[in-house]
């Protein structure tokens, strides 16, 4: 009887050390959702980077020791809206959405 007892109190905490080593705050399942979370993280990161990569070279594009035209008069194009008569505007769907929702100014 003594052993027995002893035998489903062993089981009892095994059971309970798998189940917290699985669903626990440090299980297995909460390991993987870092995880994830992480790589997200990391990818959000490298967004970022490349983003900010772009937009600095733009801004060394626009830089007076080495002016590129091409980059100014897009630049100029975009964000005064001058373009010439015989030009066509052909934006992509995500272009005439972000201008949807630009401020008008007055």
């Amino acid at each position: 009887m003594k052993q027995r007892r002893w035998y489903l109190v062993m089981a009892g905490l095994l059971a309970v050390m798998a189940y917290q080593g699985l669903y626990g705050k440090r299980g297995w399942f909460a390991l993987q959702a870092r995880e994830q979370a992480y790589q997200d993280d990391v990818r959000a990161l490298n967004r970022l980077i490349d983003k900010r990569n772009a937009l600095q070279s733009n801004v060394s594009a626009l830089q007076e020791d080495s002016l590129d035209l091409d980059v100014l008069e897009q630049q100029v194009k975009k964000n005064l809206g001058l373009y010439r008569d015989n030009e066509r505007i052909i934006r992509t769907q995500e272009q005439a959405q972000e201008r949807l929702q630009e401020p008008i100014a007055p």
